[in-house]
């Protein structure tokens, strides 16, 4: 195959004759709950991903505080200052760290 059929992602390569990249979307199934989150990251790489992606934002660039989702949203967070902790994490256990940003919708 040719080369533009290829990407590289960290020392990963993707497509061509390399095989798939196993990726855990963990997104919000850390309920805000950071030792859960560093679980998940421990279960993702006991069953073989090479990446794992959560969701990383603020409630309030999403929703408005009287929208109907609001208060569980909140409850989804887990504060700015613990993801270095998660990522590190992720890192140690030879996973690469990607997340979905939230952007402003209602």
């Amino acid at each position: 195959m040719s080369s533009y059929n290829k990407i590289t992602v960290g020392n990963r390569t993707i497509g061509g004759n390399s095989p798939p990249m196993v990726l855990a979307e963990i997104a919000c199934s850390h309920e805000g709950d950071t030792e859960l989150a560093h679980k998940l990251v421990d279960i993702a790489a006991d069953a073989g991903a090479e990446a794992i992606q959560f969701q990383l934002g603020s409630v309030d660039r999403i929703l408005v505080p009287y929208h109907p989702l609001y208060k569980l949203g909140l409850g989804l967070q887990i504060p700015y200052k613990e993801w270095g902790h998660i990522i590190k994490h992720a890192q140690e256990r030879k996973c690469l760290f990607g997340r979905t940003l939230w952007m402003k919708v209602l």
